[in-house]
């Protein structure tokens, strides 16, 4: 699947633990935030208003079985009320999602991206999406950890199993500004070379979870820096925007975050840089510029 330009998805949590990070309990409310369905509700009328083209639902719970079933209820409801497309992410955890996401596949009613697949349990899920009635409109993230050769064998692997390629997403699994970017930025720009030399299999575009990696960094959620460093609220957004930056120059085509600010500043950008870019070739067609 060829993007025309980066997408944007705007993510929430579902399970809001001790260490939350104080700029979205204060940007969304702490009585918002501890309501999955009320948080999803907000989330979605800023979504709309900032020009989001997902909304990302993070399943964060615990390695907990028993809650399996209450949690796709919860989807369900999510869904019954989504007006944007939404991406459904499960806990990372393998085994947990080997049988969460499956069950997760069997609900959705629309076009979906759900994150995501790994090596130890891709299997159940992608069979769980071609049996879906809904799974030719369901694309699929795969993760591998920071290695070319990882994340082409378990596109290949998919692949092998019936699922359709065009609808495979590449996620490399890279960290934020000053936590591994480096890394990631070079596996992203790697990929994108070896699409442009034509392999087939490399070819799938790119999610980077921008928001969740750059609130993972202590600069996003401790007070415990000097006056110099800024204030946390602009110090965490300015991590994010950074890192989602980054990222996007690598060659990421969807850019999920946590704070509706890096967007609102990112989008405007983006547009901008695309009608520039137009511009540049048109003038060009017409031998104003050769």
């Amino acid at each position: 699947m060829e993007f025309l330009k980066p997408e944007f998805a705007l993510e929430f949590l579902i399970n809001i633990r001790e260490n939350f990070p104080k700029p979205l309990v204060e940007l969304w409310g702490d009585d918002i935030i501890r309501n999955p369905l009320l948080w999803f509700e907000e989330v979605q009328k800023k979504a709309r208003v900032i020009g989001a083209d997902y909304i990302s639902v993070y399943f964060n719970i615990d390695d907990d079985f028993a809650k399996i079933d209450e949690n796709v209820k919860l989807f369900e409801n999510i869904q019954a009320k989504a007006e944007l497309p939404l991406i459904i992410r499960g806990s990372g955890q393998k085994a947990f999602d080997a049988e969460f996401l499956p069950k997760i596949a069997e609900m959705v009613n629309r076009p979906s991206i759900i994150a995501f697949a790994q090596d130890l349990n891709y299997e159940p899920i992608v069979k769980s999406i071609l049996k879906s009635p809904c799974g030719a409109d369901i694309r699929l993230v795969l993760r591998a950890p920071i290695d070319i050769n990882l994340t082409k064998e378990l596109n290949i692997l998919c692949k092998d199993l019936g699922f359709n390629p065009e609808n495979i997403i590449m996620d490399t699994d890279t960290g934020c500004v000053g936590m591994g970017l480096d890394y990631g930025y070079s596996i992203i720009e790697r990929l994108k070379i070896a699409k442009k030399e034509g392999d087939e299999v490399l070819n799938p575009p790119i999610i980077v979870f921008s928001g969740e990696e750059s609130f993972k960094s202590k600069e996003s959620k401790s007070d415990d820096f000097k006056d110099t460093r800024g204030s946390l609220k602009v110090r965490s957004c300015a991590v994010e925007i950074a890192t989602s930056t980054a990222l996007l120059c690598a060659g990421a085509d969807i850019i999920v975050c946590q704070n509706p600010r890096t967007i609102e500043a990112m989008a405007p950008l983006v547009c901008e840089k695309l009608k520039s870019e137009a511009g540049f070739a048109g003038r060009a067609s017409k031998g104003g510029l050769l």
